[in-house]
């Protein structure tokens, strides 16, 4: 007889959720928000700053100083402000893919 099954174990980024969606979301939320502070926002694109993050660095900050100044964002602090928030919130906007619940069940 085989043995029980006690455990079954699923990786959660990309397997059960959308994590690229959610980095994303993540991201555009935070640079508004780093903008914003540094009294800028409009006219701005932020789908093409998330786009050039995810390619500079998909899981770190380092880059975004660098990245706000290409866009005229010369505050200091603003880099900051983005970081602090991703990482206070780094599971904002993460969803279960839709057949994720069934599947578990």
């Amino acid at each position: 007889m085989p043995p029980k099954i006690r455990a079954v174990l699923f990786d959660l980024d990309d397997t059960l959720c959308d994590s690229h969606l959610a980095m994303t979301r993540r991201l555009r939320f935070a640079f508004e928000l780093a903008a914003e502070s540094a009294g800028h926002g409009g006219g701005l694109d932020f789908d093409e700053m998330v786009r050039q993050a995810i390619e500079l660095g998909q899981h770190g900050s380092d880059h975004f100083a660098d990245l706000f100044q290409r866009y005229g964002i010369e505050s200091v602090t603003a880099a900051g402000i983005a970081r602090d928030w991703i990482l206070e919130n780094r599971l904002h906007g993460l969803e279960f893919f839709h057949d994720a619940i069934e599947t578990l069940q």
